[in-house]
This record gives C-alpha cells, sequence and structure tokens, in this order.
C-alpha cells in the first residue's frame, strides 16, 4: 500500500466545487489520489443536482480544507 501524501484526516471538514457550485462536506475515506466525502446536510439540496445520494470521491487536486 502507497503512503497517502495528503495532509487531509478523517473527520476533517472540506470545500469543493462541482459544475461551478461551491459543496461542503466531512472527509469519511482516505484514498491514495482521492478522498470519499460526506456531503453536509446543508448543501444536500444543490448537491442532488450532481450526486444520487450523499456522498461522493473528490480528487485531492480538487478541495481544500476548513
Amino acid at each position: 500500500m502507497k503512503k497517502v501524501t495528503s495532509k487531509v484526516q478523517i473527520g476533517d471538514h472540506i470545500r469543493f466545487m462541482k459544475d461551478k457550485v461551491t459543496l461542503e462536506g466531512t472527509v469519511e475515506i482516505i484514498y491514495e489520489n482521492s478522498v470519499m466525502v460526506s456531503i453536509h446536510p446543508a448543501f444536500h439540496e444543490k448537491a442532488q443536482r450532481f450526486f444520487s445520494n450523499e456522498r461522493t470521491i473528490i480528487s485531492h487536486k480538487k478541495y481544500e480544507i476548513l
């Protein structure tokens, strides 16, 4: 297994963009090149346009830690 080079930790809150819409969520799983995020409830309505559930995978290059 390769070492994860990201500084993000499980439980961190992050902000990311999807089609020019800003979303926020909590990191659940850290992968080598991405994280699984549980989208914050305040953003569920916005996220419904893009995702079929409240979780998504985001590249380490495409989010900022809050």
